[in-house]
């Protein structure tokens, strides 16, 4: 069953907010739910900010007990500190449009089409994604050889100034949140809001300097690992937006995730790639008016 929430936060307490959301997900997760997407309603004026949470769970039951949890239930004063209203519609997801993944790939090919390549690196990589999504089959299943799609974010605070990084074990450097594209994701967009908040644990949306176009391309080999061969990564790489609050990425994720100014991250040993990402975030912030 699905469940959309329009809930209407005092924009003062946004922090508190989403630190009681965390709780919620992690209990939401132990009845079988899950959080399948965010979208933040703010005119940047108002004293409330309402944001739109998509929720899944597999049945009236385990609906029931998320809302009676006892956790939840003892931090209920935080939740009405933080909440002024509150709108509710339960449901079953509707039937998928015929072609849906025609549908995404209609999406991927409209955004490849606009997208204006920064360096002839990334306009080689745009040429070839642009002959993949017309030449495989599956071009976003992660079995699909020589390469699939994947989608990233980088995440930036409202003003540009600071950017929120992984540091990766196995590759041993920082890099930007992201992963497969998964059946459930509605675009590339999606996959990339998904990741981000897998890995960061932060309330991320897709940054308004931006838009949810495309900020760059990026295509990389993977090595060949026991059950898969060595094949590319296809990378769609979005700007997304959150607050400047500690990270707190779950269990199983890489740990050190951290914000750097952008003179800092600068400073680290960063694939040209995404010093590429840093610089157009950069000029980004060179546009915003100065208040």
């Amino acid at each position: 069953m699905r469940v959309i929430a329009a809930i209407d936060v005092r924009r003062a307490h946004l922090t508190e907010f989403h630190d009681f959301e965390r709780l919620a997900v992690e209990r939401m997760e132990a009845h079988g739910g899950r959080l399948e997407d965010v979208t933040l309603v703010d005119d940047g004026v108002s004293p409330t900010v309402t944001e739109l949470h998509v929720l899944h769970f597999p049945d009236a039951a385990a609906w029931q007990a998320y809302q009676q949890d006892p956790q939840l239930a003892s931090r209920r004063s935080t939740r009405e500190r933080c909440v002024v209203g509150q709108r509710v519609w339960v449901g079953e997801p509707g039937p998928r449009p015929a072609g849906s993944q025609d549908g995404f790939r209609h999406v991927l090919a409209q955004a490849l089409a606009a997208h204006v390549a920064g360096d002839a690196r990334e306009a080689a990589d745009l040429r070839l994604m642009r002959f993949a999504l017309q030449s495989l089959a599956r071009p976003f299943a992660r079995d699909t050889w020589p390469g699939h799609f994947t989608s990233s974010a980088l995440i930036a605070d409202a003003q540009l100034e600071q950017v929120c990084l992984l540091h990766h074990v196995k590759l041993a450097r920082w890099l930007q949140p992201g992963g497969h594209v998964e059946p459930t994701d509605a675009d590339f967009v999606a996959g990339a809001l998904r990741e981000a908040r897998e890995e960061t644990g932060l309330p991320v949306v897709v940054h308004p300097a931006a838009g949810a176009g495309l900020l760059d391309v990026d295509v990389h080999v993977i090595p060949a690992r026991k059950h898969e061969p060595e094949h590319q990564h296809l990378d769609l790489r979005v700007l997304l937006c959150a607050p400047l609050e500690p990270p707190r990425p779950p269990a199983g994720e890489s740990q050190q995730v951290r914000w750097f100014s952008l003179a800092e991250a600068r400073q680290l040993q960063l694939d040209a790639a995404l010093v590429r990402l840093l610089e157009k975030v950069e000029r980004l912030a060179a546009q915003r008016p100065v208040r």
